[in-house]
């Protein structure tokens, strides 16, 4: 067992180098035992593996974090967790937090009547002008998700890691929210 550590501790020095070939190497010994760590804190296979897939590339960029005082495979684990546990949080915020701005139901054939058709246009039309008012990078990946882009995809399009995505818009949704109330509220005090 001690023969296996001081390979993969090896390895790891390799990665800090900036050794692909090593990295691999090591992710492949290290997968297993992460994915059933990952699995076991998450317990949704699909997150778990895009859980795994975070943890393996922080590895690979953040190599140089490793300092050789603990086995490789406890700094890994340990990012595991902490990646694992961060899924979770944001999981349980995003069901307490959602976007509730009480705004128009935008997709096709959901307006009734002329009027209601009228009323989701001018929603739709303040929902664009708020939107513009949000800083680039806010408005980027928030336009990128209201057309059902997954955070991966946005973080791949944008050369982005996925907690700064997350991040981004989450933000943006909770200043769209707050901005909606606002002039909700101007509105109805001008009645």
């Amino acid at each position: 067992m001690e023969l296996a550590q001081e390979e993969e501790d090896g390895l790891m020095c390799s990665v800090q180098r900036g050794d692909a070939g090593a990295f691999d190497a090591l992710a492949t010994r290290l997968r297993t035992r992460l994915a059933s760590r990952i699995g076991a804190i998450v317990r949704d296979p699909g997150a778990s593996d895009d859980v795994l897939q975070e943890t393996l590339l922080r590895i690979w960029t953040h190599a140089s974090q490793w300092d050789r005082r603990a086995p490789v495979q406890a700094w890994a684990a340990r990012v595991a967790t902490n990646l694992a546990i961060n899924h979770l949080r944001s999981v349980r915020r995003r069901r307490e937090d959602p976007l509730a701005y009480g705004g128009p139901d935008l997709t096709a054939g959901s307006c009734a009547s002329p009027h209601t058709h009228a009323e989701a246009t001018d929603e739709h039309r303040r929902i664009r002008d708020l939107m513009s008012e949000l800083p680039r990078g806010k408005r980027q990946v928030l336009a990128m998700a209201c057309e059902d882009m997954s955070v991966r995809e946005i973080a791949e399009r944008l050369a982005l890691p996925e907690g700064t995505v997350k991040s981004r818009l989450h933000h943006a949704r909770r200043w769209l929210a707050a901005r909606w109330d606002i002039r909700e509220n101007e509105g109805k005090d001008m009645r």
